[in-house]
């Protein structure tokens, strides 16, 4: 993240998992729907400027954004 606080990791099998840097906490594991035949896997991962939203895209050549508002504060 912009911040340093956060990690975020694609994977395989249509799953971003975000850490929590300090201390290296599994805080979100985020799942992609995938359509039939598209790979699954993450390629790209983008946090916002503001830190409010993380682009991913992947096999699908989609962008989706996801609040980071879902893990934060927890």
């Amino acid at each position: 993240s912009i911040d340093g606080q956060y990690l975020a990791i694609g994977c395989y099998h249509n799953k971003i998992k975000i850490y929590r840097t300090i201390t290296w906490d599994l805080l979100k594991t985020l799942t992609i729907k995938i359509e039939k035949d598209v790979n699954p896997t993450v390629h790209k991962l983008a946090f916002s400027p503001d830190g409010k939203y993380l682009a991913s895209g992947g096999g699908g050549s989609k962008v989706r954004l996801w609040p980071t508002k879902i893990w934060k504060n927890k």
